[in-house]
């Protein structure tokens, strides 16, 4: 991949000769070329992403239009008279606009356009002149709205808003730290202080500014009161671009708004597949696992690692990753690989996202590959052709930015756990051979990419002056190898091994993450298969994201390309429209263990394993995970107290129907925004089971917990039913009776899982000195508990309550209500919704 790159091919064409070079290598005939088309496809479906080209049209509108220039003019007139004026101007203008577009590139030619000739005319250097205004340009990768941050809260499922309110300050304390250099550097120059701007002249440019400056503030603060989410917020960013310059200032004719809308289309469509073919290798690379094998086997990389070795590897995978590559792509590379093990090491997903964030605008600052010195602005193009001819300015310019490298790679490593502390920014905590160390690796791979580069500077002028057809036979070469190579990989069911018998290799995924209920089944089912076959089938466990959405799980399973997953039935009901029954409230026994043995029953497995045969499917085990229960802001008793609540849900017409039968508001939501829509008022509510809830901190935005009793979490495991018919008998009754002893396994896990999360919970809430109110039937919770456990989280603990559950009529009113979704199910569950129905709930549900 890295040669392609240095042959000067679009990057799709490496990471796209990558990921089939693995798949035809390493798994000839095991794995579809299709899984490809899927995670390519998949990778650009998220919602989310719809943000990305709204705030590049947006930006692509203000830089034709003079939100720019009106922000220059206010700047300057403030700062301008200053020792260190005019470069001041140049940072504090990059991070207003990179904060009004969130795209790095057109802060590159809406601010560096106009300023660099007035920095060269005032005195300064065209190194820092240049490294000034991109280094300032990648703010804008921090300060929210982040197009970057958008890619990585997609990829990690992590909170866009949060990643947006976490990353102003990180970005504010660099902007802080430019403007100082920039005073010391204007000192040691002795360039001459501009003219003081009187205060007429000032309120005049900030009335001319008020509007451009309105931008960030009516986004971030529709975001952070909850008015809009991220992705509402950037059709509010091209709308009121639209309004501000076509409307206000009136500079925007609509043919320039059609070449605004023509000039988003073409980097979008860029962006995009960048982001496809990422997915697609991000997915080969799991499914290889190679991360675990480069973290785990290589360098010994776990979750127990520590802080701060795990932020050293981390800092130093991204910073090499962006010399070579995009920072979109950086990002859909390695996040897949590195956010689980930070996040089970105890790091906050946010502050992981900042963090790398942070790093990647940090990479991108290597001249030697950064796409903004020939993004946009005919003065930028020109100087990267001097660059790439004569290679001198280069040093030029890198020396210029040696001292912003030097504070920014310092950055992660200041970052604490959710703050940022003003004495580790001065150096007070950072070890003085580690700044110096990681300066000096990055000094040492930039010369060794000059020297790279400088050698294939005749190689591009002569592939583009005529003998591309160079270019095509290296990729015909390439291509001939990988598929003379595709004999030597071993197949996954066919490798030899010493005794003569074969290998074989089971994948097993799961729609969770580690540390789940799911985690915790396919954990021991590959511990039961493994001893019990003598190491003669290894099991390989994918956690959730690591292969890809719950949806594109299900259709590998389906396609063969793993061989056991777990789905639930908003999942499965897309291909299985039966399933949704388990989504229906009231159907199930209300005691934990009577619902297991109903789902355990053979007669009610066979029954449900003759829908799953059509879709090439084999339905092994159906289980519950644990009650579904509601956190919520106020208290909820009854349907009545439901009334003008707005109540998060997943996207299913069944319990959209289900609440809002009770009288609330149901609202889908990404589970990723779940914490933040809390913490915004943008909901009022959730429901999940206390394993989630405890993981995803939902007790902490919320004051109420209420167990209602009436459904249960439930996950069914299936395999590939093609692959399970060609597996020997023993095999195959190897797998049912490990099957049927997990079903009791899983029960006692899920139990236990209740119990360590909500006492969790209950600590949680005493140490933030937090009100929670528990509504339910705990009393098994509460035999659980030493008695030193039971005065520590509940005598003793002023911050919670423990009240009554629901009573049987409170019950009635619940269940009274969520009978019509019945008739919805019916509509939508299938040819055989019927029969379902009455199998788990008896005739009187469907009279």
């Amino acid at each position: 991949m890295v040669g392609l790159l240095l042959l000067g091919f679009p990057m799709k064409v490496p990471l796209l000769a990558a990921t089939f070079a693995v798949l035809l290598i390493y798994y000839p005939g095991d794995v579809t070329p299709a899984i490809i088309i899927q995670q390519w496809i998949g990778g650009i479906s998220p919602a989310a992403l719809i943000a990305v080209p709204m705030f590049i049209l947006a930006a692509d509108i203000m830089t034709r239009g003079q939100a720019a220039n009106r922000l220059l003019d206010m700047v300057s007139t403030f700062v301008g008279h200053l020792r260190s004026g005019l470069p001041i101007t140049t940072a504090v203008s990059c991070t207003l606009f990179g904060a009004m577009s969130g795209s790095t590139q057109a802060t590159v030619v809406a601010i560096g356009d106009p300023l660099r000739p007035r920095l060269l005319q005032a005195g300064y250097t065209d190194s820092f002149s240049t490294a000034l205004i991109i280094n300032a340009s990648d703010i804008a990768l921090l300060i929210p709205p982040s197009i970057g941050m958008i890619v990585y809260g997609v990829v990690s499922g992590t909170s866009i808003g949060e990643l947006f309110i976490a990353g102003i300050v990180p970005g504010l304390v660099i902007l802080l730290a430019f403007c100082i250099y920039c005073y010391f550097v204007s000192v040691q120059t002795k360039v001459d202080r501009l003219a003081r701007a009187g205060w007429t002249e000032r309120l005049q440019a900030l009335r001319r500014a008020i509007l451009p400056l309105g931008f960030p503030a009516i986004i971030m603060g529709g975001i952070y009161t909850g008015i809009f989410s991220p992705t509402e917020a950037a059709a509010v960013s091209v709308l009121y671009a639209i309004v501000l310059e076509m409307l206000i200032f009136r500079e925007m004719s609509l043919h320039d708004l059609y070449q605004s809308a023509l000039s988003t289309g073409m980097v979008t469509a860029i962006v995009f597949v960048l982001v496809g073919a990422g997915a697609a290798f991000s997915w080969v690379i799991s499914f290889a696992q190679l991360p675990q094998t480069i973290l785990n086997d290589t360098f010994g990389l776990t979750a127990q690692s520590g802080y701060w070795t795990i932020m050293l590897v981390v800092c130093a995978a991204y910073f090499v990753g962006c010399m070579f590559a995009d920072p979109i792509v950086v990002i859909l590379i390695l996040t897949p690989i590195f956010h689980p093990i930070a996040v089970d090491s105890g790091i906050d997903p946010v502050l992981m996202g900042v963090i790398v964030t942070l790093q990647v605008a940090i990479g991108v600052l290597q001249v030697r590959f950064s796409a903004f010195l020939i993004f946009g602005g005919t003065v930028f193009l020109i100087i990267a052709l001097r660059y790439m001819v004569t290679g001198a300015e280069m040093i030029g310019t890198l020396r210029g930015e040696v001292e912003h490298l030097a504070g920014a790679i310092a950055m992660p490593f200041m970052i604490g756990p959710g703050t940022i502390s003003a004495s580790v920014l001065i150096g007070a905590d950072l070890p003085v051979w580690l700044a110096g160390l990681s300066i000096a690796i990055a000094l040492l791979i930039s010369c060794l990419m000059l020297i790279a580069m400088k050698v294939t500077t005749v190689e591009r002028t002569s592939l583009t002056s005529g003998t591309f057809h160079v270019r095509r036979l290296l990729l015909a070469l390439s291509l001939v190898v990988c598929l003379a190579s595709t004999g030597c990989g071993p197949s996954k069911a066919t490798a030899p091994v010493a005794n003569g018998d074969t290998r074989q290799t089971w994948r097993f995924a799961i729609e969770e993450a580690e540390g789940s209920v799911q985690h915790e089944y396919a954990l021991r089912f590959k511990q039961l298969i493994e001893e019990r076959t003598n190491g003669e089938v290894e099991v390989i466990v994918y956690p959730y994201g690591t292969l890809g959405t719950s949806t594109q799980i299900t259709e590998q399973l389906n396609m063969g390309v793993i061989e056991f997953a777990m789905a639930s039935p908003g999942t499965l009901g897309k291909f299985i429209p039966e399933l949704q029954v388990f989504l229906l409230h009231f159907v199930l026994p209300e005691d934990e263990r009577e619902t297991q043995r109903l789902l355990s029953d053979p007669e009610l497995i066979a029954y449900f394993d003759k829908l799953y045969a059509p879709k090439g499917l084999q339905l092994l085990s159906i289980f519950s995970e644990g009650e579904m229960v509601w956190t919520m802001k106020d208290k909820v008793r009854s349907p009545e107290d439901f009334e003008g609540l707005k109540m998060r849900v997943m996207t299913s017409p069944l319990l959209l129907a289900a609440y809002n039968a009770y009288g609330a508001s149901a609202t889908p939501m990404p589970y990723s925004e779940v914490y933040s829509g809390l913490q915004l008022n943008m909901i009022d509510g959730q429901v999940n089971p206390i394993f989630a809830i405890e993981r995803q901190k939902f007790h902490e935005v919320t004051s109420w917990m209420i167990f209602p009793g009436h459904t249960s979490f439930i996950t069914t495991c299936a395999a590939n039913r093609k692959f399970i018919g060609q597996q020997p008998k023993e095999h195959q009754e190897l797998i049912d009776s490990v099957i049927e002893e997990l079903d009791d396994y899983i029960f006692t896990v899920q139990m236990r899982y209740q119990t360590e999360r909500l006492k969790r919970i209950l600590r949680d809430k005493k140490r933030q000195q937090s009100q929670l109110t528990i509504i339910g039937e705990v009393s098994q919770f509460l035999e659980s508990l030493t008695s030193e456990e039971r005065i520590e989280l509940v005598e003793n603990n002023p911050h919670v309550t423990l009240v009554p559950g629901l009573s049987p009529k409170e019950r009635d009113g619940f269940r009274e209500a969520s009978k019509s979704v019945h008739d919805v199910f019916l509509r939508i569950g299938g040819p055989h919704s019927h029969e379902v129905l009455q199998l788990l709930s008896g005739p009187s549900s469907i009279e």
